[in-house]
């Protein structure tokens, strides 16, 4: 609840939103539902999660979103997809074969593809804002976001896990010039690592470039 409720609250300033990892499309439907305006990227390989995606998409009337059935990494071409036992849909599908020991009852190859590339074949002008749920590839998302990083210097929401994905994603973005904040009940906690939550309870993290730092100094926690 509190990512949502920053999420929302980034969305007013916001013209494009990518959902790496958009699942059944809570955030995409989010940002639908903020503005009208809004134009949305939502990236989902999973086929089963995709149409629940799609038919999310279409019983809220939201026409400005855009479904893309791909796994964002980093290169363009086909990827093995290992999903986990589920009564319902495998929401912690991953590329890590084991991930968090999960059970895999089949494997799929889905198509891969950069956000470099996306951006440069359909022409996006801007992202303003990134969020990334990647089931621990989210380091790999950006090493194919970098000319993305670079030009548009998006807002980026991100899982983090505790000694699992914070150290790749502290070696990435110690070379950027991205500031690190953890998101908590009432606001951002700022951080000088990336470290994930042991408890498992606050695991989303906010990465702002420092030059759009004045986007979210009203949320942020003096420590």
């Amino acid at each position: 609840p509190e990512t949502v409720t920053i999420y929302a609250e980034l969305l007013s300033n916001a013209n494009t939103v990518f959902d790496v990892g958009a699942s059944t499309g809570l955030f995409s439907l989010i940002a639908g539902r903020v503005s009208p305006t809004i134009e949305v990227h939502f990236f989902e390989p999973i086929p089963e999660t995709f149409d629940w995606l799609v038919r999310n998409i279409a019983v809220n009337h939201l026409e400005i979103v855009n479904p893309v059935q791909a796994c964002i990494t980093n290169y363009d071409g086909k990827i093995a997809i290992y999903l986990n036992e589920s009564p319902a849909l495998p929401f912690q599908a991953s590329i890590r074969e084991g991930y968090q020991a999960r059970e895999i009852p089949r494997t799929i190859i889905a198509q891969a593809l950069s956000l470099d590339s996306y951006v440069a074949t359909i022409g996006v002008k801007t992202v303003d804002l990134l969020k990334i749920d990647a089931e621990a590839s989210d380091h790999i998302v950006l090493e194919g976001a970098r000319t993305v990083l670079d030009r548009y210097k998006p807002l980026i929401i991100c899982e983090v896990l505790y000694t699992d994905t914070d150290g790749p994603l502290q070696d990435f973005l110690e070379h950027t010039e991205y500031r690190y904040f953890q998101i908590v009940d009432g606001g951002l906690l700022p951080k000088t690592r990336i470290v994930g939550d042991s408890n498992y309870i606050y695991r989303n993290y906010l990465f702002v470039h420092e030059s759009r730092l004045d986007a979210v100094v009203d949320r942020i926690i003096p420590v």
